[in-house]
């Protein structure tokens, strides 16, 4: 049972660090687009 909620706690993190970097990623490119 414990182990089940840390797995899910821990793939929760991951989907939030997934998307906190893709909109890091996301601005990134929009600075370089405005750049060019």
């Amino acid at each position: 049972m414990t182990y089940k909620v840390r797995g899910l706690c821990y793939l929760e993190r991951a989907e939030v660090k997934r998307s906190f970097l893709q909109k890091k990623f996301n601005i990134v490119e929009q600075e370089q687009s405005t750049v060019k």
